[in-house]
């Protein structure tokens, strides 16, 4: 998600702010490893993306071990990670209100607590009017939870094997990604 952010912002004239809330500072050192012994991408640009992400993540996770977080800028973008419980983090970290969600934890599943309604409103309450949640997620669960948020839902695009993933927005649910997207540079 990190890298796709980024590559959408390459040239654009706005600033790109990221908060990244990990609990497991694992997952990224494992994900940073992965990229370093073999490319998580095919050739092109979706490989140059997470190379320009490489560094300043593992820069940040370097200093989010020491410090709890981290502020790292790199090539005109900001990324902020913060390690802990997310529940906790975000009330005390989102001062602005967020453009973009990319909910990714594990599966409802096997991290309910980031899955929970009261989660799911605490996370829309940070976002701004014309923001535009993305998940992989189809659980109905997380859909209710994001309705009850008062997030109105859509299909979202395709995510790995999964037929479709989820979009919620203030707005009417969109029809794809890429037509949030579309609206989203056209403001």
């Amino acid at each position: 998600n990190l890298a796709a952010a980024v590559e959408e912002w390459q040239g654009s004239s706005s600033r790109l702010e990221v908060l990244c809330l990990e609990s497991d500072p694992q997952v990224i050192e494992a994900a940073l490893a992965l990229h370093q012994t073999q490319s998580l991408a095919p050739p092109g640009p979706a490989r140059a993306a997470y190379q320009r992400i490489a560094e300043p993540l593992a820069q940040a996770l370097t200093l989010a071990r020491s410090q709890g977080n981290a502020v790292v800028e790199h090539a005109g973008w900001h990324l902020h990670l913060c390690l802990g419980d997310a529940r906790v983090s975000l009330p005390a970290l989102a001062r602005e209100p967020f453009d973009a969600v990319f909910l990714d934890a594990f599966s409802p599943g096997v991290e309910q607590e980031l899955w929970d309604w009261t989660f799911l409103a605490q996370i829309a309450r940070c976002m701004a009017p014309q923001a535009l949640l993305s998940t992989y997620t189809v659980s109905m669960g997380v859909r209710a939870g994001l309705l009850a948020a008062g997030l109105r839902v859509g299909a979202g695009p395709r995510v790995g094997a999964k037929a479709s993933g989820t979009l919620a927005s203030w707005e009417a649910p969109l029809a794809s990604l890429d037509q949030a997207l579309m609206i989203k540079l056209e403001r």
